[in-house]
């Protein structure tokens, strides 16, 4: 539960199928955050909150694993944070939102930076996929940018075949190479309208699918077998496939 200056983690105490009173495990001080910012991931028996820290240019990160919480000056204010389901990195962006930072959650040190665009935008939405294959970011501008991300975060301490059967391929003009992709084709346009979607050659640092939605508030996420779920506050909803096939459905 986040407040304006405070945060609380309540443990559920499930025994067997049964949920009992839930009881306060965490409580944390936070800066002024009227915004809400924050984020709750659990694998497995561990959990990782994000928050923002006392000061207004910091970040929290309690690892349940460890049993400690950490502060990582970023320098500047964050206006967006998230993280990854297995706790390996949590991104987050300023009040401009040009830039996506990527950082190591166990030191917050900046792992990458991703450009969003070169025009502000406020961030609404940062999710990763299960592997950390790929991160989306949503703001209140008409384009949702999908970024590839480089592949030894995919294999970071986590099953070799699992994450093997979750790999999607691209052609590349370096087979060898450990980057993910190059010379993506061209996704399928709704001819419905109000969605447009298009795949183009990309570099680590830049996003390789654009998808344009005329909605100013609407929340993404990606499924295990790769479909970007997106969901306007008219009530439509898309969903693509942000593989190489690319393919565009509509619904209401």
């Amino acid at each position: 539960m986040i407040l304006e200056e405070k945060a609380y983690l309540f443990d559920f105490n499930k025994l067997e199928d049964v949920y009992r009173q839930p009881s306060c495990s965490m409580k944390f001080e936070t800066c002024k955050n009227t915004e809400g910012l924050g984020c709750l991931y659990s694998h497995k028996q561990r959990n990782v909150v994000i928050l923002p820290g006392k000061v207004e240019t910091a970040v929290q990160v309690y690892d349940s694993e460890r049993d400690s919480c950490s502060h990582f000056d970023l320098g500047e204010v964050p206006a967006a944070i998230s993280g990854n389901i297995h706790g390996d990195v949590f991104a987050y962006t300023c009040s401009q939102g040009t830039k996506i930072h990527l950082c190591k959650l166990e030191d917050g040190t900046k792992y990458k930076t991703f450009s969003r665009g070169s025009k502000a935008a406020e961030v609404t939405s940062i999710v990763f996929d299960k592997f950390c294959f790929r991160m989306v970011v949503a703001s209140k501008k008409d384009t949702i940018h999908v970024f590839a991300l480089p592949s030894e975060l995919a294999l970071n301490g986590k099953n070799p075949e699992e994450v093997k059967s979750s790999i999607y391929t691209f052609e590349s003009e370096e087979p060898n190479s450990k980057s993910i992709p190059h010379n993506i084709m061209e996704s399928q346009i709704n001819p419905k309208g109000g969605l447009f979607s298009r795949m183009f050659g990309a570099s680590e640092e830049t996003s390789y699918l654009k998808v344009y939605i005329s909605s100013p508030e609407k929340q993404v996420a990606i499924t295990e077998d790769s479909q970007l779920l997106i969901v306007t506050q008219e009530g439509k909803y898309f969903h693509i496939d942000i593989t190489s096939k690319g393919n565009v459905y509509e619904g209401d």
